[in-house]
């Protein structure tokens, strides 16, 4: 960051931030609150909407679900579903990425 004067006038320069930094977290949050209004579990729900809440004011991406442990709602199940989903979704990503890898190229 850093401040010039141009014309007389102050000017600062301004970091722009991602509108959403977490787009899977926040995907799963929602998956996770259906399953819970599906059971009818009214305080579960109401725990993943403060979830959903606090990941969506939270401006920087998050690596893992234990760095969710910071936000507000986050308790360490959550973030350990969080983590196991994330981890089947790099395995999954892992195996498309060597199946395409490995398919010839047929004109």
């Amino acid at each position: 960051f850093y401040k010039r004067v141009l014309d007389g006038k102050r000017m600062e320069r301004v970091k722009r931030l991602d509108a959403n930094p977490n787009p899977l977290f926040k995907l799963w949050l929602q998956e996770f609150r259906e399953e819970a209004v599906a059971k009818q579990n009214i305080s579960l729900v109401k725990t993943y909407d403060v979830c959903i809440d606090s990941l969506g004011r939270y401006p920087l991406p998050l690596a893992s679900g234990k760095h969710c442990l910071v936000l507000k709602g986050f308790g360490k199940i959550i973030c350990t579903r969080l983590d196991k989903k994330l981890e089947e979704y790099n395995n999954r990503k892992d195996v498309e990425t060597e199946n395409d890898e490995f398919q010839p190229n047929f004109p």
